[in-house]
């Protein structure tokens, strides 16, 4: 009986059209062309106008080189966690700029700390 209710809710056009989109099923999975580091960088803009981000793209393309592609963070919105390394660096770059805002500190001098610890070992040897 389980069988025919399964096979019936399958075959019926009104509960296909009217089911849920399984999310993980849309995700496209895309090459990443993966940096060798974990550095993330960013730039206030007075407004986010196709202008002013140009401005700061060809920034960053005179420091790096022309990318083969850009990619923007690609948020899934019912997916977050196909997102995960960007929203991470979101994360950090909002808690520095949280901490230069209440220290009065240089971001940065902030940006260059946070880039120095990134480089360092995550595990220590000590000599006994």
């Amino acid at each position: 009986m389980t069988e025919d209710i399964i096979k019936s809710v399958q075959n019926c056009k009104i509960c296909e059209k009217k089911q849920k989109d399984n999310p993980e099923d849309q995700l496209l999975l895309q090459e990443l062309n993966v940096l060798k580091n974990r550095y993330f960088d960013f730039v206030q803009l007075s407004n986010i106008t196709s202008k002013s981000i140009i401005r700061a793209l060809k920034h960053w393309f005179a420091t790096f080189g022309i990318p083969d592609i850009l990619r923007t963070d690609g948020k899934y919105p019912r997916f977050p966690r196909s997102n995960d390394l960007a929203e991470r660096y979101v994360q950090e770059a909002k808690t520095l700029l949280d901490k230069c805002l209440e220290e009065g500190s240089d971001v940065q001098l902030a940006l260059l700390h946070h880039r120095i610890l990134l480089d360092q070992p995550l595990v220590h040897q000590y000599d006994d």
